[in-house]
């Protein structure tokens, strides 16, 4: 493949400087939002650490239905992109994790063992 040339000009320049001042202010509402926990209630309920909820709300996958199992219960979960969860929302609910990544929902190392390791 091959693209075309790109035309470097004052229009394109101030074009790229608006979009990279609008990406830099957006980085930095996330940071802010994850620091203070902004929307914790709605985090907890989608049960997402804040890593997941804050910066990884867009999750790029490919166009196909995908299946993938719950790493912990086996139940079989769907998804409309390939871009799937580790765990079903009742496993990350009962163990304290993130069903996006998998981690601990407050990111935290425990030192006692999580629910899944006592069964």
């Amino acid at each position: 493949m091959k693209q075309r040339k790109a035309k470097i000009d004052r229009v394109s320049i101030a074009h790229a400087n608006g979009n990279a001042r609008r990406y830099a202010k957006g980085y930095m509402e996330s940071v802010d939002n994850f620091r203070g926990d902004a929307q914790k209630k709605e985090r907890l309920e989608k049960h997402l650490c804040k890593s997941c909820f804050y910066f990884f709300k867009s999750r790029i996958g490919g166009a196909m239905m995908t299946s993938r199992a719950c790493g912990l219960c086996d139940t079989e979960m769907n998804f409309c992109s390939t871009a799937t969860d580790p765990l079903c929302l009742s496993c990350a609910k009962d163990n304290g994790l993130c069903k996006q990544c998998g981690g601990d929902i407050e990111s935290k190392d425990r030192r006692n063992a999580y629910p899944f390791e006592i069964n």
